[in-house]
């Protein structure tokens, strides 16, 4: 999804401004990453083959913690999750700072 993000992202990241993030998590969903960098969604664990073992294994910050998605709000992750500054940092993007969804990626 392409979004602009909350204003709390400026402050925990250093940036800010429109992301692109892949949507994992809807409003009362609850979002949880394992003590080996998987995340469950609900309770069902999210297929994610692009993420290699040794990259969910980089970033340990957030193992065992648990989220819960706020009414009106989505949970954005990053696939670089070592280097990713997301939701899991700065909350739920309210819905009406979402813009859409990625339809083109354009290489140079």
């Amino acid at each position: 999804m392409v979004f602009t993000t909350p204003p709390a992202t400026a402050v925990k990241c250093g940036e800010g401004g429109l992301f692109v993030k892949r949507l994992i998590g809807l409003p009362g969903e609850t979002v949880h990453e394992d003590a080996h960098g998987f995340i469950d969604v609900g309770g069902k664990r999210l297929a994610e083959p692009y993420i290699a073992r040794s990259r969910r294994l980089e970033d340990t910050s957030f193992f065992g913690r648990t989220w819960h998605v706020s009414p009106g709000d989505y949970f954005m992750i990053g696939d670089n999750r070592p280097a990713s500054c997301d939701s899991r940092v700065w909350g739920g993007v309210p819905k009406h700072d979402i813009v859409g969804p990625v339809v083109k990626i354009l290489r140079g």
